[in-house]
């Protein structure tokens, strides 16, 4: 099986990102807004995405350690790929913040669906810089940023959202 690792430090508090992880009005200034997501086991987190059609995303809320480790599993999407993948994010403090280990796993093959879904998960901390085919500076410095054109769901344009720790 193959997964997606991507890692970065954020200027917060592990309490703070998992917040943002768990809690729908947080989860909303770094994904979608269009969202129902309670932070209890068991639950089942529903994301749509109108500006690609009507696309929907559904993870089972499978674990959560507050602070620590957030672990969803996949159960609806219109990528048929991620059947029987999940979501994990294990949060570590570190000097100054924390350390953020995401990782996407349980793919069968790696092929475009696995490399779009990989770049749809692109966190990017650092230097503001141009993002491909928009030709706009975005400021990231420390902050938790998504940034994705999502081909599998019919969307051509890049579009970054953040999450500021501050």
């Amino acid at each position: 099986m193959s997964a997606i690792i991507e890692e970065l430090t954020i200027a917060a508090a592990p309490g703070r990102v998992f917040n943002a992880l768990t809690q729908q009005d947080e989860i909303a200034r770094w994904w979608t807004n269009d969202l129902n997501a309670k932070p209890e086991v068991g639950s089942l987190a529903e994301f749509r995405f109108g500006e690609w059609g009507d696309s929907v995303l559904r993870f089972e809320v499978a674990e959560l350690d507050a602070g620590e480790k957030v672990h969803w599993i996949h159960r609806r999407s219109p990528v048929a790929q991620w059947a029987g993948t999940s979501v994990t994010w294990q949060l570590t403090p570190v000097q100054n913040g924390t350390r953020l280990l995401f990782t996407h796993e349980g793919f069968s093959q790696v092929d475009e669906a696995y490399e779009q879904t990989r770049g749809n998960w692109a966190y990017l901390p650092g230097q503001p810089e141009v993002l491909p085919g928009d030709g706009e500076r975005h400021s990231r410095g420390s902050s938790l940023c998504l940034v994705t054109k999502n081909v599998c769901f019919g969307n051509q344009r890049p579009f970054l959202k953040c999450w500021d720790p501050q």
